[in-house]
């Protein structure tokens, strides 16, 4: 098990062709470089849930498909 966090700034433009998420924990966002993730208020509910699945599936396709199949 890992947990990974990067604290990037709005600014900075991701590259590939797969647009990450990314919460917002200050300031504002004037560059829309990131696909938005919200700040979910029940643990484990259905919405966090899909929220999770949701950011795993982007960052297996920015990953690559090496990683894809290494987590099959």
């Amino acid at each position: 098990m890992g947990l990974g966090i990067s604290f990037v700034p709005a600014h900075v433009r991701p590259l590939g062709p797969v647009k990450p998420s990314a919460l917002l924990v200050r300031g504002e966002d004037r560059h829309g470089h990131f696909l938005r993730e919200t700040r979910l208020a029940t643990p484990m509910s259905p919405e966090a849930q899909a929220a999770h699945a949701e950011a795993v599936r982007l960052f297996r396709l920015r990953a690559g498909p090496r990683f894809t199949q290494a987590a099959e």
